[in-house]
């Protein structure tokens, strides 16, 4: 029982030490030499580095004895005169294995003066450092160094030393056997404790007495992850697909080498890229190429179905395909760099998003960032989604005419009874799908062995792959930006987009059909219809919620519970998303129909067009630094309504005539740029790069052992790495499990 009684001693032992450094009239620094079993260290550096140490100890005299006349306090205080261990039922809360760990190292100070493992541990664990007034609340300690023992691992939690609304985040070094329960009952305790304490006469020379208020709800350890069936399951599927393109590479080599393909011509002469060696237009993977099969689009060829299925696998056909930059004339090859460009744009506003939420030694400058004129453009990065909207719309629009108008009479409703709609709907789902799973399936089972670190096993263990357990199915059936009820809480957060995108497809042909039966009044009168009613629920929802339309605005506002009010109302939901899908689709029936305009009405309608668009699309940008500029007053309600409702319909509009001139001989150096044939393969990886990209983004800042440091070349290299990351995993992903099921999609088709 003694060995019990002592089992707190080192949990306080680390209170004082912490308390000891926050004192700064007693902080003076205390060394000490880290043995190794392994280290070889000369007897003149052992000599040299003694002598120094009792220099130190020489001029510490007075504060060592002031710390052990602590020591003896606390002691007597736990252990021998009030038994605070049991009259609290310490003993009872923590874990048999934990009190013997914690029994074992007080029994080697007390016994045998072995103070070697207590200065291991203290020395790991957090403590206060300079910049507190920049925010570096994060004490995360020596990671390595803890984990580096055969007797100690490292916990992370979270106390409340100077303010409850901002706690400390602070790194533990504690005995293997002690668990995440066990250290937040440890915490609890001493955050008791020290408020009896640290009130006594004795301790008052150490400082101030309001040094711990509380400690945090939740504590996360460095357990060693183990093998679930889940896991092993997933890491099969994972090698399987592996497997899969090393088999269908060596036999479409060999089939190659041994047999002659017949390739049949495609008639798709709206997509950048016509393939030698194959049909599937892979050109737009977030938003549809094609929206239903052609059955004239295939590639024959000698061999048995078997074969054919390994083929589909093929990493030389797949990379040929996204490698590919061939484009015939009467493409829109602009898209591809819009595209990009703007997968390129949520990479950045993701780079520096997770970076607020990273533990940082100055956050405080990080959101300073936010204050200035130049950072509206990361700020307001939202509103490239938009522009993968309007690109869907667009992209559907265009195609389901030119299929449609190869029909008419009975034949056209034979077709879209029995092959339009079917296939449209069928397509969608299979191309977008299998990719999307396979995320899921990696986020909650292979994520987290793929880092480690005193910040890896919060996001490891966090409400993310938690949420992604319980709500995978709705991803599954696309309506995880309805259900739950909170956007935060769905599976895989940047899913919402999947789901709005799908919602809008599948609504599509019914604004089609219109659009093709009735021509321009249908255009106009079902695309107003509709962008009308969206603009009335989203200024409804937005007036009597009273809600701030920026979402990152003045973070005064727009924090805690107004920006998730605004995340799940407006934000995440179709109703309000839906205006840019609209304008493309517009868009791409007057791209269907339009015939090349005079070229002076095109010089006069070019410029006009141009000056409108960058004058609105600067405005919806960089018009909020009215907000976030040092002075600066929130939007009024009115102007809330105003800005939530009608931003990201201009910025459509803007996108749209960017397409429209660029595709009508009106872009100049800006078509020519966009027009750039790097940018083809790259566009054929933005679904993966969008699936994957913030996975990047997590394993990197998760895996930090000491806090990140705001600055502009800091965050400029991140955005560097995360992009040529991001785009390396996203061929990988494609050219396993991508482009392999389009492929055996088309094939099955075929058959």
């Amino acid at each position: 029982m003694i060995c019990c009684r002592s089992a707190l001693a080192y949990f306080t032992l680390f209170c004082l030490s912490l308390y000891s450094a926050c004192a700064s009239e007693l902080a003076k620094p205390i060394f000490f030499v880290k043995q190794r079993e392994t280290d070889t260290v000369s007897q003149m550096h052992n000599e040299a580095i003694g002598n120094s140490i009792k220099r130190i100890r020489y001029t510490q005299s007075n504060h060592d004895y002031k710390v052990k006349e602590a020591i003896n306090y606390v002691i007597m205080k736990l252990f021998l005169k009030d038994n605070y261990v049991e009259s609290q039922g310490i003993d009872e809360n923590l874990s048999k294995g934990c009190w013997k760990a914690v029994g074992d190292i007080a029994i080697d100070i007390v016994s045998r003066q072995d103070y070697s493992k207590l200065k291991i541990m203290l020395d790991a664990d957090g403590r206060p450092g300079s910049g507190i007034n920049e925010g570096n609340l994060n004490w995360l300690g020596s990671y390595r160094e803890c984990t580096e023992t055969s007797f100690a691992h490292f916990c992370v939690s979270k106390v409340n030393i100077f303010n409850k609304n901002y706690p400390v985040t602070i790194g533990l070094c504690v005995p293997k056997e002690c668990t995440s329960s066990d250290v937040l009952a440890v915490l609890t305790s001493v955050a008791n404790f020290t408020h009896e304490v640290m009130n006594s006469p004795i301790l008052k020379v150490l400082g101030n007495t309001s040094f711990i208020e509380a400690a945090g709800s939740t504590v996360y350890c460095d357990d060693v992850a183990s093998f679930s069936t889940g896991n092993i399951v997933a890491f099969c599927i994972a090698g399987l697909f592996v497997g899969l393109v090393l088999v269908g590479t060596v036999i479409d080599y060999l089939r190659r080498c041994t047999t002659d393909t017949v390739i049949v011509s495609k008639t798709n002469n709206f997509m950048p890229v016509q393939y030698s060696d194959d049909s599937f237009a892979k050109n737009v993977p977030v938003n549809e190429s094609q929206p239903f099969l052609a059955q004239n689009d295939v590639k024959k060829s000698h061999g048995s179905f078997l074969l054919d299925i390994f083929v589909c696998f093929s990493l030389k056909k797949n990379a040929a395909q996204i490698l590919n930059t061939n484009v015939p004339s009467s493409a829109i090859s602009s898209l591809n760099g819009i595209r990009t460009i703007s997968m390129f744009w949520v990479i950045l506003g993701h780079t520096f998003f997770f970076a607020l939420y990273a533990p940082s030694d100055n956050p405080v400058e990080g959101f300073e960032f936010i204050r200035r004129f130049t950072f509206q453009a990361i700020a307001n990065a939202y509103f490239s989604v938009d522009t993968f909207f309007l690109l869907s719309g667009l992209l559907v629009s265009y195609l389901s005419l030119k299929r449609l108008n190869n029909y008419t009479g009975e034949s056209f409703r034979r077709y879209v009874g029995k092959t339009f709609l079917p296939q449209f709907y069928l397509h969608r789902f299979l191309r977008l799908t299998p990719a999307y799973m396979f995320i899921i399936l990696f986020y909650i089972y292979i994520f987290p062995f793929c880092g480690r670190g005193p910040l890896w096993f919060q996001q490891a263990k966090g409400t993310g792959i938690e949420n992604c357990k319980k709500y995978w199915w709705t991803n599954l059936l696309y309506i995880s930006n309805f259900y739950p009820q909170h956007m935060y809480s769905e599976c895989v957060g940047w899913s919402w987009y999947l789901a709005n995108d799908m919602q809008f497809y599948v609504i599509s042909p019914l604004i089609i059909f219109a659009m093709y039966w009735l021509h321009l009044p249908g255009t106009v009168l079902v695309n107003s219809f509709i962008c009308l009613a969206s603009f009335c629920a989203t200024g409804l929802i937005i007036g009597t919620n009273n809600l701030n339309a920026l979402l990152t605005g003045d973070f005064q506002e727009a924090t805690g519970d107004q920006a998730q009010k605004f995340a799940d109302l407006v934000y995440s939901k179709p109703y309000s998303r839906i205006p840019p899908y609209l304008v493309g689709l517009a868009l791409g029936y007057i791209i269907y129909y339009k015939k090349q305009p005079k070229r002076s009405i095109g010089m006069l309608v070019g410029f006009v067009g141009w000056t409108v668009s960058i004058g609105i699309a600067l405005s919806v940008t960089y018009g909020p630094y009215s907000v976030f500029k040092y002075g600066g007053q929130p939007f009024t309600l009115i102007e809330n309504i105003l800005y939530g409702t009608f931003s990201r319909f201009s910025w459509a509009l803007c996108v749209g005539w960017v397409v429209y001139a660029c595709h009508f001989g009106l872009g100049g150096a800006v078509n020519s740029l966009l027009s750039w044939r790097a940018f083809i393969p790259l566009s054929r990886l933005t679904y993966s790069a969008y699936l994957i990209h913030p996975i990047v983004i997590q394993v990197f800042y998760s895996s930090f052992e000491t806090p990140l440091h705001f600055s502009d070349i800091v965050v400029a290299y991140y955005f560097a790495s995360f992009v040529a990351i991001t785009y390396a995993s996203a061929f990988l992903l494609a050219v396993c499990i991508e482009f392999p099921m389009s492929n055996l999609e088309k094939l099955v088709f075929q058959y």
